[in-house]
């Protein structure tokens, strides 16, 4: 895949379908248990990994992937036990951590690999690490979350985006625009916070969503939007189930 290809797609990198491949599966999910025993008998994490990873012979990227499905068993628990079906929304406001969102959107759409982990929150292995560009999937994935959205009946929602994050002003502006075409009659809050994790986990009786383990451990419930945006594209992501 090209520099230009990837600048315009948050697809998968170079090696994805070698590392990933079918094959290669089988030892990812054994040291995806591995790694969440180690975990739930306190072992820290950084050297837990490093004994995993080594042990599997695994690549960094492998690594990132292992370290995002492995979830101790009770937290895995207790995170499954508080998802809810989007009819759950209904009336409701929903909190929405929106580049984590997007972003896992965008990777679906553009086939790059999607992890499913012990929790069932799916997670990629992007991120915005200061900063964030615009991409082909972007307005897609915002059309079809507010077409979503507005389907469920939910009273509001509030997307909170990180301000340090660059070009996050732009995404408001988008946000807002999407949202008031697509879904005007959905009262809908496109906000910059300093952290936005630190502001969703402050919201301890809302409904979130996003695949951050911190924000949903604080969470009163939480959703999963990825498949969903999947679904309403019509796009066929590439799930690999960890967990």
């Amino acid at each position: 895949m090209d520099d230009e290809h990837r600048r315009r797609h948050r697809g998968p990198a170079p090696k994805d379908h070698e590392l990933f491949a079918e094959g290669a599966l089988p030892a990812l999910r054994t040291a995806t248990s591995e790694l969440a025993w180690l975990l739930e008998r306190g072992y820290a994490s950084p050297s837990a990994l490093k004994l995993v990873g080594d042990r599997h012979d695994l690549t960094a990227r492998q690594r990132a992937a292992v370290e995002r499905a492995a979830v101790p068993e009770p937290l895995a628990r207790s995170r499954r036990d508080k998802h809810l079906a989007l009819e759950a929304l209904e009336g409701r406001t929903l909190a929405i951590d929106g580049f984590n969102v997007l972003i896992v959107g965008e990777s679906a759409l553009s086939g790059a690999p999607l992890f499913v982990g012990r929790d069932g929150a799916i997670r990629d292995l992007g991120g915005v690490h200061g900063s964030w560009h615009r991409v082909a999937e972007t307005e897609r994935v915002i059309e079809a979350l507010a077409s979503i959205l507005a389907a469920t009946g939910c009273a509001a929602i509030r997307v909170v985006l990180d301000a340090p994050v660059s070009n996050s002003g732009r995404l408001r502006a988008l946000f807002e625009e999407t949202f008031a075409r697509i879904a005007p009659g959905l009262a809908a809050e496109i906000s910059l916070a300093p952290n936005a994790d630190h502001a969703l986990r402050a919201m301890e009786d809302a409904i979130v969503a996003s695949a951050d383990g911190i924000v949903i451990d604080h969470a009163r419930g939480w959703v999963e939007l990825v498949r969903p945006i999947a679904a309403h594209t019509s796009a066929t992501p590439w799930w690999i189930e960890l967990g």
